[in-house]
């Protein structure tokens, strides 16, 4: 059985019609009676194989693992919510835009398995965050490791140096304190990784 990998994925185009094009086609896709591709995922009308197949690809050809769970077009900007096995399915993520010249799909990846926190929007233009606090009873995201140093100090009751090792070393101190009384009692703390691909 694969780890779920939640991806978010914003859609953007030098030619806007292009991403109104490729939203009109998911929604297509959706709204059938039956799936373009005959498949065994939990949605399989939004199985990305099935989006593969109607931009003219063999989903055979093309590592699609995955189905889109949720879709928005808003500002001239496409938002995906995706849920695959393992990991961003890249070679969806190169094949869609290869087939719209000028077009580019910004991600953000969250498989907490195999700890896999990716992003590729460098600049921060629409995944601002970089961190991320996984917690038992409520998640965050931060900007800034003094954003999350400062949130986990309210955890943690003391102050907390800004900087990956401190915040992990305070949570997993917490955890170690509290464990006992809350088996529950859980914290990980992610950094995001920048990727260029």
């Amino acid at each position: 059985m694969s780890n779920t990998c939640f991806t978010t994925y914003k859609v953007v185009s030098e030619n806007k019609k292009d991403v109104t094009k490729l939203f009109k086609t998911i929604k297509r896709l959706g709204g059938r009676k039956t799936p373009l591709v005959k498949n065994g995922w939990y949605d399989p009308k939004l199985w990305l194989g099935c989006l593969v197949k109607a931009l003219g690809g063999n989903p055979d050809k093309v590592y699609c693992r995955g189905t889109i769970t949720f879709y928005e077009l808003e500002d001239d900007v496409l938002t995906l919510n995706t849920e695959t096995a393992w990991a961003e399915m890249a070679e969806t993520r190169h094949f869609i835009e290869s087939c719209f010249p000028g077009m580019k799909i910004y991600y953000i990846e969250e498989e907490s398995g195999c700890e896999i926190f990716n992003t590729n929007d460098s600049e921060g233009i629409y995944f601002k965050d970089r961190y991320y606090l996984d917690g038992f009873e409520e998640s965050e995201y931060f900007e800034t490791l003094e954003e999350a140093a400062k949130y986990v100090k309210e955890i943690v009751g003391h102050d907390v140096e800004a900087n990956v090792t401190a915040i992990d070393k305070a949570l997993s101190d917490y955890v170690e304190e509290h464990e006992e009384d809350d088996p529950d009692c859980y914290y990980s703390f992610h950094e995001f990784s920048i990727v260029n691909d």
